[in-house]
């Protein structure tokens, strides 16, 4: 931005512009000074970062975490879901929130097993249509 730009955006003259910036020239260059080393420090951190990043993930480092291993991870869900099932059961934490949480647990566990149907406009994978069939009442009878 140029001297006027920024004496019309403030809504000063050009000459108030120059007796601030005269007055304040030092604290202005400290703050142009730190800015300034703060982005150096700000773009270092993100070259290491991005270094870190490119760097190809090492399986057998993968294998300590439990996320990375579906029985582990399976497991960690049902401990999660038995605990929030445990609380609205005893009532100690029965709101709408705290089922919804436990319901979204179950849904995951159904998701990684395979359990859940397909979403969405009813096809399947190979584009073949997807039926349910639903015993129960005979819908023509009830009329």
């Amino acid at each position: 931005m140029t001297a006027t730009q920024i004496a019309a955006a403030y809504e000063y003259s050009i000459e108030e512009l120059r007796d601030f910036t005269a007055e304040y020239l030092h604290q202005i260059e400290e703050c142009h000074f730190e800015m300034s080393s703060a982005a150096e420090e700000i773009a270092a951190a993100d070259a290491a970062v991005a270094e870190e990043l490119a760097e190809p993930l090492d399986e057998a480092k993968l294998q300590g975490y439990w996320i990375t291993s579906k029985e582990k991870r399976i497991a960690k869900y049902q401990e999660v879901a038995d605990g929030l099932l445990t609380a609205i059961i005893s009532g100690k934490q029965y709101d709408a929130t705290t089922l919804r949480e436990a319901r979204s647990y179950m849904m995951y566990v159904a998701n990684e097993l395979g359990q859940l149907p397909l979403r969405g406009a009813g096809k399947s994978e190979d584009d073949s249509a997807v039926s349910y069939t639903i015993n129960g009442v005979d819908v023509e009878m009830m009329k």
